[in-house]
């Protein structure tokens, strides 16, 4: 119990990084194309 309790919270940590990522990944896009245009 105790050790899946410590390797959630770190999985969970990973997840929320990949999602900030992602979502500046795609505010960089959008600012591009604005740019662009």
């Amino acid at each position: 119990m105790n050790l899946q309790f410590v390797k959630r919270p770190n999985i969970s940590i990973e997840k929320s990084q990949l999602i900030k990522k992602k979502a500046v990944m795609e505010l960089n896009n959008t600012i591009i194309e604005r740019t662009s245009r």
